[in-house]
Order: C-alpha cells, then sequence, then structure tokens
C-alpha cells in the first residue's frame, strides 16, 4: 500500500500549490460544499477547511474527519476552482488565521457539482483525485472504475468490455437493473503479451448503492503479479 503512489502516471492526479483566495466572501448565494476521504490510514497532520464569511474565528476552521475510503459529512470551500486544505502551525492552539498554513489545494473542474476528494499519501507527498457525488451525474446503482496501474487494463462487467488506460477513469450507468447480479473482471496482459484475469467479483447491484472502484497491481501470496481493488461505497436516496 506505501508504495501505491509509484504506479500514479500519466498525469492522473492534478495537485496544484494553494494559494490564499481573494475573492469577496460577502457574496449571497448558497456554499459550494464538497467532502473528502483518504487511502489507507491517514498518518499526516490533521487538516482544516476554512469557511469564507463566519466573523467568528470558533466556527470559521473545520477539521477534516479523514478515515480510510470512508465519505466525509459536507465541507465548506472557498468560491473558484479550489480546495485549500490548512494545517495548523506548530506549538499553535488558537483559532485565529496567522495559527494556519496552507497544507495543499486542488482544483476542482468546473463541470464538478459536488466534488469528492480522494488524498493519497505516500512518504511526504500528497496527491488527490477528484470525482463528482451529484446524483444526476453520479446516481444510484452506479459504479466508477478508475486504473491505479501503469499498466492498461480490461473491465469486464457482465460481458460488456472497455478498456482502461493508466489513470483513466470510466463511469457506468443506468446500464444494469435491480438486484441484478454484477460480474466485475479485470484482465491484464502477462510477459507473453496474452491477456489474462487478474481479479474478479460478483455483487448484487442495489438501486441506492454507488461505488467508485480503484483496480491497482498486487502480487498473491505464490509472488505472482495480480490485480486487487478497492472502493469507496455511498448510499443515495432509492427513487425507483
Amino acid at each position: 500500500m506505501k508504495n501505491l503512489l509509484y504506479y500514479f502516471l500519466f498525469g492522473l492526479i492534478s495537485v496544484v500549490q494553494a494559494q490564499e483566495s481573494d475573492q469577496n466572501s460577502g457574496d449571497e448565494g448558497p456554499k459550494r460544499t464538497f467532502s473528502v476521504t483518504c487511502w489507507g490510514e491517514w498518518d499526516g497532520p490533521e487538516l482544516f477547511v476554512k469557511e469564507e464569511g463566519q466573523r467568528d474565528a470558533e466556527g470559521k476552521w473545520h477539521k477534516l474527519a479523514l478515515a480510510d475510503l470512508a465519505i466525509s459529512p459536507p465541507l465548506p470551500f472557498e468560491k473558484g476552482s479550489q480546495i485549500t486544505l490548512y494545517q495548523q502551525l506548530e506549538g499553535q492552539e488558537g483559532t485565529d488565521d496567522e495559527a494556519f498554513k496552507v497544507f495543499a489545494g486542488f482544483k476542482v473542474p468546473s463541470t464538478v457539482r459536488m466534488p469528492l476528494l480522494v488524498l493519497f499519501k505516500s512518504g511526504k507527498k500528497i496527491q488527490g483525485k477528484i470525482f463528482d457525488l451529484s446524483p444526476d451525474r453520479f446516481p444510484g446503482g452506479s459504479y466508477v472504475f478508475v486504473n491505479l496501474g501503469a499498466k492498461p487494463l480490461q473491465i469486464e462487467l457482465n460481458n460488456k468490455k472497455f478498456n482502461l488506460k493508466p489513470g483513466q477513469e470510466h463511469l457506468v450507468r443506468g446500464r444494469i437493473k435491480k438486484n441484478q447480479r454484477v460480474q466485475i473482471r479485470a484482465n491484464a496482459m502477462n510477459d507473453e503479451g496474452k491477456l489474462t484475469n487478474r481479479y474478479s467479483s460478483m455483487l448484487i447491484n442495489r438501486p441506492n448503492k454507488r461505488m467508485v472502484m480503484f483496480f491497482f497491481p498486487t502480487t498473491n501470496q505464490a509472488g505472482l503479479e495480480t490485480i486487487s481493488c478497492r472502493s469507496v461505497v455511498d448510499f443515495v436516496q432509492d427513487k425507483s
């Protein structure tokens, strides 16, 4: 797991150096929110987000609840195209702005309505990938497949096949019936250039469940290269 970020190639993740926002915090209108999760147990510093427009310093800073592939409650983020995370300065215990410094910033594509930020930590390096949790774009019963490896994958979903390049993601929605069995297979080329199955699983499709499935290379007990999968699972209101 600690070496997983070795496989993040081809610009999978866009991380930018965060800068303080100079936008007017007095603008009216609904505040944007995002959710966050992390890959593995978080062993980095405690992280915070800043809620603009809050005069009371006690209510301005929100601590992130980071848990392994568990989605946090919604958090506010500054208007614009970036989620900025902060950490508290060493020896500081107050909630004044001077007690915090920028930890990292992550660009939010203009098309994303309800960002989910997935944090990946490898040593001192922090990377993140953003998904859209907007129900109209990622409804219940849908799946997002993500290739975290350095080699192309072929994904089979109930005998329907599609290819995933390194770093690529693919959304499948509206193709699977309620309570239908879903067989998921991940295939990759072996050293002889033959496509072989490396991962297989059977799920039951639920109309209120949606999943982001991350595929990554690993080795089995026999020391052979294979593919593993870890998932973010979320539930939405069943409209059926």
